[in-house]
């Protein structure tokens, strides 16, 4: 067995230090599911492997480099403007629009699906089961009767 590590060896690493766990992280990287749940434990313990992990785990927790929680709660202080100096309303809004994107929060609208789905019917029937369907799931209905 080679001890470099290939690119999804390395994706994995990096979504473990990161704070995935095993599993996701090792799905995000590719790797199949049947070889997740038989191998991971001994994929873990490769010496490469888990120098890896450590070395990634050791940049994140440098002093000089703030984490995901230090970075936050940075951007918290320029939001409420407490700290040191002058803070621009600019600083300020940027600093709550970097959080909410952190945060997975936007102020942006998802996608409204517009799209309309039309049924021709010429049974009696068939017309009130299609508006039993609309009616549970809430849908709009314009019915266009043809006599």
């Amino acid at each position: 067995m080679s001890d470099k590590l290939s690119f999804r060896d390395e994706r994995a690493c990096l979504n473990i230090a990161k704070g995935m766990n095993q599993t996701d992280a090792m799905t995000e990287a590719g790797f199949d599911s049947k070889w997740i749940a038989t191998h991971t434990s001994r994929w873990l313990k490769r010496a490469n492997v888990a120098q890896y992990i450590a070395v990634l785990r050791e940049k994140t927790t440098t002093s000089g480099i703030l984490d995901i929680t230090q970075r936050k709660e940075k951007l918290s202080q320029i939001a409420s403007s407490g700290i040191k100096g002058e803070v621009s309303a600019r600083d300020v809004i940027s600093a709550i629009s970097e959080h909410n994107r952190m945060d997975g929060v936007t102020d942006k609208p998802g996608n409204q699906d517009n799209r309309a789905i039309y049924f021709i019917v010429s049974k009696e029937a068939d017309l009130s089961l299609i508006k039993g369907i609309g009616e549970r799931l809430q849908l709009p209905q314009e019915v266009e009767e043809d006599n």
